[in-house]
């Protein structure tokens, strides 16, 4: 059968057997026709295109070999570029992730660094993990209150009619919180400097400075541990270690000492938490009362409900509390010392609005931001002589028979 394929021709009889490699100006021959190599390399590779061509004509019984080896180059043909372009896909997107890996170590490199030089990282730098629990707890709860605030009540339930202003208020004290809380667990709450530690000349220097003396002789207060005189209202602090001007108190849930610098940030985060409680406490009772959540939802309302109830029920009272205090220029400690006494009386008591003013600032813009603008150094303050001449005509008019 000239000019067809003829699977039953011997090899020799036209030229080379199979796999033989053919030299330099040889033909090669299959079936009548002779296909021209140029080289011995491509004996081989005509005989695999020749056997992949003969695969894709297998149903064809009119196709000389000529087509079979042009059907067999050109599947071929592709094949190689089909494996070329897996090969340059494969670069390529080994390429990418070795850029990408490159890229996110260097971008938590950068992280870990702006966390080491970030203020709330070196608060903490050297102490246990324990320490930072309360702190992971406050912000649990935060973040309890904004999932029922926004992904439960404000987007299943249309029956709350939720208004715009409700909305911003709450954001705006949710983040305002978040900002107070920062500043107070980060904001050093104000040490006694080195100028007053013990030394030539130092006790006479600060004589007229502090007023508050010893109950017992009279002296300048003066603490043993830090060696160093005690400014007026500044105590010992045995959780810092130090003594803290103006100090309030210690809060483990802040794990700073409230005091001087701080004591502002305090007071604001507790004011817009106390906020941002009952938004979700009011919300939460409507998006119940209305019956238009599903049983889920409804389960983690409830919870969310008696969660937002109870810090509610403390922080609204602490909050009264401390706003009292502030109207009467008092610390906690103050506010301790006089229990027994009956009245409650500060000697730095200037005012209600001086008052405000001398934790706040004098600027009424910067009230209720959480920014430091607390006047003065912690170190001197002004006293009042209305609260000393009144109790003493009291005890000089109770002497009289």
């Amino acid at each position: 059968m000239p000019g067809k394929f003829n699977p039953g021709l011997l090899p020799g009889e036209h030229g080379p057997s199979k796999g033989t490699l053919l030299g330099d100006g040889e033909v090669s021959h299959y079936g009548s026709t002779p296909l021209p190599q140029r080289g011995r390399s491509l004996g081989t590779g005509t005989i695999f295109a020749c056997f992949l061509g003969v695969a894709s004509c297998l149903g064809e019984a009119e196709a000389s070999s000529e087509e079979v080896c042009q059907k067999g180059l050109g599947t071929l043909s592709l094949a190689w570029l089909a494996l070329m372009e897996l090969a340059l896909d494969l670069h390529m997107w080994l390429n990418s992730i070795v850029t990408g890996a490159t890229s996110l170590l260097a971008d938590g490199i950068s992280a870990c660094q702006a966390f080491e030089a970030c203020p709330l990282s070196k608060r903490f730098e050297g102490k246990t993990l324990h320490d930072a629990v309360p702190m992971v707890t406050v912000l649990m709860m935060m973040g309890i209150l904004y999932f029922v605030f926004f992904l439960c009540c404000l987007r299943t339930n249309p029956a709350c009619d939720l208004s715009t202003q409700m909305c911003c208020l709450f954001h705006a004290s949710f983040l305002m919180a978040l900002v107070s809380y920062h500043q107070a667990v980060v904001t050093d709450p104000g040490r006694v400097p080195e100028s007053w530690r013990e030394g030539p000349g130092t006790k006479e220097r600060l004589a007229c400075m502090i007023f508050e003396r010893k109950k017992s002789t009279g002296d300048m207060r003066f603490c043993s541990k830090e060696m160093k005189y005690k400014p007026d209202r500044s105590h010992f602090c045995s959780n810092v270690q130090r003594n803290v001007l103006r100090m309030d108190h210690y809060c483990p849930w802040m794990g700073n000492c409230i005091g001087f610098a701080n004591y502002k940030y305090f007071l604001l985060f507790l004011l817009y938490t106390v906020i941002c409680t009952d938004s979700v406490f009011g919300l939460a009772m409507t998006a119940i009362w209305a019956g238009a959540l599903v049983p889920g939802t409804a389960a983690f309302v409830l919870e969310s409900l008696a969660l937002s109830g109870l810090l509610g029920l403390c922080l609204s009272p602490f909050l009264v509390f401390h706003l009292w205090m502030l109207c009467k220029n008092m610390t906690t400690i103050e506010f301790c010392e006089q229990l027994g006494r009956g009245q409650y009386i500060s000697p730095y008591d200037l005012g209600a609005f001086a008052n405000i003013q001398s934790v706040l600032g004098r600027n009424m813009l910067f009230w209720l931001l959480p920014i430091y603008s607390t006047p003065g150094d912690g170190l001197r303050w002004q006293r009042s002589c209305r609260n000393f001449v009144e109790p003493a005509k009291k005890a000089a008019s109770m002497q009289r028979p």
